[in-house]
């Protein structure tokens, strides 16, 4: 083979790829993506790093090779693609008086407790300035780090907890037993993007993992809202 083939060839590749991700994509694509890389590129690694900052600086330097979460508007030497838009709906424990209930109300919302998952460690947040608007408020009786601790404390305490569409779609398909309303009120959402450094736009390695980045992220909308399985 010769080099320059062997280069563009990901079967020959040892190397790894760093990934910023923001917590809520970590179980679900993770495990997508690597499915993807390794039937493609058994020598490749992966690292995903925390998204504890949204600066473009790790892109600049080289030190990741791409960004995925949501972010405010790019500078002009870091390239974007929108990945899907993200929603929040509530999980609760599918044994639970809500998650027999065939729809969430406002009532219950104020009625029952919530878990707040929040990496910044807020309790409040959109839901609450909604309910404000309306003359409501809920109590929020506990603040976990992350929306994946926060399905799993609702599962235990019959709370109510609001997490990514996606996040409770796949939890939901994995076999947890949950159950997921749409919320009843109007909440905003959130635009999901891949982000890289223009100087390697153009790069076959960087176009690769891209291309596989943004498969996963396709059979992602392919999950089901409840138990079947959808294809990887």
């Amino acid at each position: 083979m010769r080099a320059d083939t062997a280069e563009r060839d990901p079967r020959s590749w040892q190397r790894a790829f760093s990934i910023r991700l923001n917590d809520a994509l970590v179980p679900i694509l993770v495990p997508r993506l690597l499915r993807r890389v390794t039937a493609d590129a058994p020598g490749v690694q992966l690292r995903f790093l925390a998204q504890n900052s949204k600066e473009p600086d790790l892109l600049r330097d080289g030190s990741i090779d791409l960004d995925v979460g949501a972010m405010g508007p790019p500078p002009v030497d870091i390239h974007t693609a929108k990945l899907f838009t993200a929603r929040f709906v509530a999980v609760v424990a599918a044994d639970s008086d809500l998650g027999r209930s065939a729809k969430l109300t406002i009532n219950d919302l104020c009625a029952h407790p919530h878990i707040s998952a929040s990496r910044r460690g807020l309790a409040a947040g959109p839901l609450d300035d909604v309910l404000e608007q309306i003359g409501r408020s809920r109590h929020v009786a506990a603040v976990v780090p992350s929306y994946t601790a926060g399905a799993l404390a609702a599962l235990e305490s019959g709370a109510i907890c609001l997490i990514p569409h996606l996040t409770a779609a796949h939890l939901i398909e994995r076999g947890l037993p949950l159950r997921r309303h749409e919320v009843p009120l109007p909440l905003p959402t959130t635009d999901v993007e891949l982000r890289w450094h223009r100087r390697v736009d153009e790069d076959p390695a960087s176009q690769w993992l891209r291309d596989h980045l943004k498969r996963a992220v396709q059979s992602l909308g392919r999950i089901p809202s409840g138990g079947r399985r959808s294809e990887p």
